[in-house]
Parts: structure tokens; C-alpha cells; sequence
């Protein structure tokens, strides 16, 4: 007898990706570290699984409210709910001037002469 296994769909593939990433990131925001830090972090280190799950997820349209739809616990509490607030919208920030042109890699705010860009507080 021949057993299949189900091999998740990249849309599956992508919500377990968020889901750990999301879990990964609670623990920073509840041992108070900066979230504008932690965003960077994601898009500098894009090519890192959970990373490239959250960037996708924005770039799918994904709104803050849907990625709390993953972990319920984040807008239950007031300061994990804060923390990725300013997260998101940091990420958002560094997306819209990412460049992600072929060749440029897509890292315009760490590009000569954009310090201001890549060095926010």
C-alpha cells in the first residue's frame, strides 16, 4: 500500500511561516526590544524563511489586522498589539523605498548617501 503525504501548498507553506515568525517575534516584543530595529531586521534578512513570509504576506496586501488574525494573543494585549503597530508600519516604510529593481538589490535605504533613510532614531 502506497502512503501519500500531503505536501503543503506554498499558501499553506506561507501561513505556517507567518504563524512562527509572528510566535519569534512576540518573544522581542514582550523582552521590550525595538520594533523599527526588528523591521529592519526582517527586510535586510529577507531571504531568512519567516522573514520572506512576512514581506510576501505584505506584498500580497496582507493588512496588520490579517496578520493578527494569525495569533489572536497579539490584539489582546495592549503592548504586544503596540509593539507590531510600529512594526508594521516600519516595515511598510521600508518596503515602499526598497528598491526591487533586477540589479539593484532592492536596498535602496542602505544605498551611498541615504543614511538618513537606513538610520531611523
Amino acid at each position: 500500500a502506497s502512503v501519500t503525504t500531503h505536501q503543503p501548498t506554498s499558501e499553506e507553506l506561507l501561513v505556517q511561516w507567518i504563524t512562527q515568525q509572528l510566535q519569534y517575534l512576540k518573544t522581542k516584543a514582550r523582552t521590550g526590544k525595538d520594533p523599527e530595529v526588528w523591521a529592519d531586521h526582517v527586510v535586510d534578512n529577507a531571504e531568512e524563511p519567516g522573514n520572506g513570509a512576512i514581506l510576501e504576506a505584505l506584498r500580497r496586501g496582507y493588512t496588520l489586522q490579517h496578520l493578527l488574525a494569525f495569533d489572536p494573543e497579539i490584539g489582546q494585549n495592549p503592548i504586544l498589539a503596540g509593539w507590531f503597530q510600529t512594526f508594521y508600519e516600519t516595515l511598510l516604510a521600508n518596503l515602499s523605498t526598497d528598491v526591487d529593481s533586477p540589479g539593484a538589490g532592492g536596498d535602496a535605504a542602505n544605498a551611498p548617501g541615504n543614511e538618513e533613510a537606513s538610520r531611523k532614531g
